[in-house]
């Protein structure tokens, strides 16, 4: 049988090979996007040396960090639209490799503008990750299993963010001037595991030699939707962007998750202690915590996505209605504890929904788009949420006080509720099970 990128396998695989091959797909994709985080944000975490060192401004440090997210969104779209015309395996490869050379080479920059240059190239190339990985789950697995391997995937990021904080805190905690290693090392070791994920990475299922999820899973194998399958990819993404309700309101609903989630986070080191009395170290502490609620609860939602793979919308609704009362209590807390167990229960709440986003974007458009449409749901995210969440936040709590800040937010968060209750109907259609 031929296919619309013109490869016929010459050999059909068993079953067995193919279950086989899934797996390390998986590991592809999930240790592929872990390594991406290794080589992410080594500059953020060594700013404050690396700025005594080199004469730089903390507001020259916070441009540079700024090039990245501005270079990352659009990036995420136009990589997304690479990986579904060429090689995901590749593109995940070269994602982990080329971000390791510029964060190897970083160090040895000296200036304001070639650093803002390299992390400005960084945040292009790391555009590629999440398209390319999550373009690899949406073609080798059905639609009853697609859910829980995108929400288990999910905590790669986590998983990648927190082995180089922690090894960034050991470097300079025994060796306070040699903040170079922070880029150096994980660079090195992220460099080398590429080569494995070009070599252990899979291609498409019928490019390696197994039948296509529709051959082998029937009506349950890929998503419906209401695109037209059979139009050429640009045509098919033009459909998508402005015929489909549907990706548009994954565009607003992962801007408005975004804009909930960074107006918390991004803020909390000046929330806490202007707003709650809290000393720093306790505000570090509340935000360390909150950070690593995020795993437990993302598995918790991967078993939920395994057992009820179509019912994600619905979940998304109770997540949000409890997150606005969270936000709530986390505004009315009065003593360190609360604020602890409440910014907790903000950490899981703030990662699971938008795992959802990502279930949601590869079961509800056609898989031919799914780099692409992955791409601008997180450009939305990141362009439109958390820049309004960096420009609006400081200035309405400057306005109107902190108290007001929090309302808004869970008042955003209940909008959310109402356009996972809208995208219901979607995902019953889409999701065929049997």
């Amino acid at each position: 049988m031929a296919h619309s990128d013109g490869f016929t396998p010459h050999e059909r695989h068993s079953k067995p090979r193919y279950l086989a091959d899934r797996r390390m797909l998986f590991a592809v994709a999930y240790f592929g996007y872990a390594f991406c985080y290794l080589v992410r944000n080594n500059l953020k975490l060594t700013s404050h040396p690396m700025a005594e060192e080199l004469g730089i401004s903390p507001i020259h440090i916070g441009f540079i960090l700024a090039a990245f997210t501005i270079a990352y969104a659009p990036g995420k779209l136009l990589m997304g639209m690479l990986a579904d015309r060429t090689s995901m395996r590749l593109m995940l490869a070269s994602c982990v490799a080329i971000s390791s050379m510029i964060c190897f080479i970083i160090p040895f920059l000296h200036s304001f503008f070639s650093l803002t240059l390299a992390m400005a190239l960084l945040g292009l190339v790391q555009g590629a990750g999440s398209p390319a990985a999550l373009g690899m789950l949406s073609a080798w697995y059905p639609n009853s299993l697609r859910g829980a391997a995108v929400t288990v995937w999910n905590t790669s990021q986590n998983l990648g963010a927190a082995a180089l904080a922690v090894f960034a805190m050991l470097v300079l905690d025994y060796f306070s001037n040699e903040w170079r290693l922070v880029f150096w090392i994980p660079a090195s070791i992220s460099l080398i595991f590429s080569i494995w994920l070009f070599i252990a990475g899979k291609e498409r299922p019928w490019q390696e030699g197994h039948p296509t999820l529709t051959e082998m899973y029937g009506n349950a194998g890929l998503p419906h939707t209401d695109i037209n399958l059979k139009d050429s990819y640009w045509r098919l993404l033009w459909s998508a962007f402005t015929t489909s309700p549907v990706l548009l309101a994954l565009l607003f609903l992962n801007a408005l998750l975004y804009l909930v989630r960074f107006g918390v986070i991004n803020w909390m080191m000046f929330y806490l202690p202007e707003a709650k009395g809290l000393s720093l170290i306790q505000a570090q502490n509340i935000f360390a915590t909150l950070e690593l609620m995020a795993i437990p609860m993302v598995i918790i939602f991967a078993f939920i996505a395994w057992k009820w793979p179509a019912s994600m919308c619905t979940v998304g609704i109770v997540s949000m209605l409890v997150l606005a009362g969270a936000l709530l209590l986390y505004r009315n807390s009065d003593d360190a504890a609360l604020t602890l167990y409440t910014a907790a229960l903000l950490g899981g709440l703030f990662y699971a929904p938008q795992v959802i986003v990502n279930i949601l974007t590869v079961n509800l458009l056609p898989a031919r788009i799914v780099g692409a449409a992955v791409g601008a749901v997180g450009l939305s995210g990141y362009l439109v949420g958390e820049v309004l969440a960096n420009l609006a936040i400081p200035r309405i709590a400057a306005s109107y006080g902190w108290d007001s800040i929090y309302l808004i937010l869970a008042l955003t968060a209940l909008l959310t509720a109402v356009l996972y209750c809208w995208l219901r109907p979607y995902e019953k259609r889409s999701v065929i099970l049997a």
